[in-house]
């Protein structure tokens, strides 16, 4: 397992999505220096992700990737953590509250995938992208139109970018995950209610890879859950509204009354 490390003080995991090409600094390398002012922040590049391991079982196996990581912060004697996770990264963060729950203090769940949306039809458009991108031969044009559908604003994709998550994505041992089990995404939901967690629900008001009505669900199960919308906004809260986003993120972890 890969990860990037800075500050001290309370444990905050940051955990990513698993797009193609995703990685823990690729999804949190602008925020991990202001959260590191007062945290010990750990942004782990998940299994088949970044520099992590690419083993051919247990591709986009959230309850798995769980496992993984709470072996991980038991390993490093890390007891508890706050835990901050993008989309999949989300996903699993809830599997690790639902499997340990006395190793997480206080969650945030951003455009966190696994529950159903009220307005929005399903399969989404990011979702169908992603599921096509390693079917027959994964393309730069299949990668461009995921990254697409992940922002608000277009001109946030380059080709730089581009360039850079396909050389990341085309990794040998990545090309065998064609059919994903991707179950949970629609059931993880059913489970919620079971997290007693402080947590704070952050959604785009314009993600069209996670609609922010599947937060709805999670609102009403959670009973510690809040939920802020941002506008103009897609599946990248903590990019594109990042200054926004921090000052969120920096009050829901510090107040001592929530």
């Amino acid at each position: 397992m890969h990860y990037h490390e800075a500050g001290s003080g309370p444990v905050l995991v940051l955990l990513h999505g698993t797009a193609p090409g995703a990685s823990a600094w690729g999804n949190f390398g602008s925020n991990l220096p202001i959260y590191a002012e007062k945290y010990r922040v750990l942004a782990i590049d998940l299994p088949h992700c970044g520099k992590s391991g690419k083993p051919a079982n247990g591709y986009m196996d959230v309850a798995w990737y769980a496992t993984v990581i709470i072996d991980m912060l038991d390993a490093m004697g890390i007891p508890s953590a706050h835990f901050l996770g993008n989309s999949v990264g989300g996903s699993v963060s809830i599997e690790v509250a639902l499997a340990r729950p006395e190793i997480v203090d206080r969650l945030i769940l951003m455009g966190t995938a696994g529950s159903l949306p009220m307005f929005s039809p399903l399969p989404t458009e990011g979702a169908r992208n992603m599921t096509e991108f390693y079917k027959d031969e994964p393309t730069k044009e299949k990668l461009e139109r995921i990254l697409r559908g992940m922002v608000f604003d277009q001109d946030r994709i380059t080709p730089e970018m581009v360039e850079r998550r396909f050389e990341a994505s085309v990794a040998r041992e990545l090309l065998v995950h064609s059919k994903p089990n991707l179950d949970w995404m629609r059931t993880l939901w059913r489970r919620a209610g079971d997290i007693p967690h402080k947590t704070l629900l952050i959604y785009g008001r314009d993600d069209r890879v996670v609609p922010w009505d599947t937060a709805l669900i999670l609102l009403r199960l959670m009973p510690n859950a809040d939920l802020h919308v941002f506008s103009q906004c897609g599946h990248w809260a903590q990019v594109e509204r990042a200054d926004e986003f921090n000052r969120l993120v920096e009050t829901f972890l510090s107040d001592e009354t929530a």
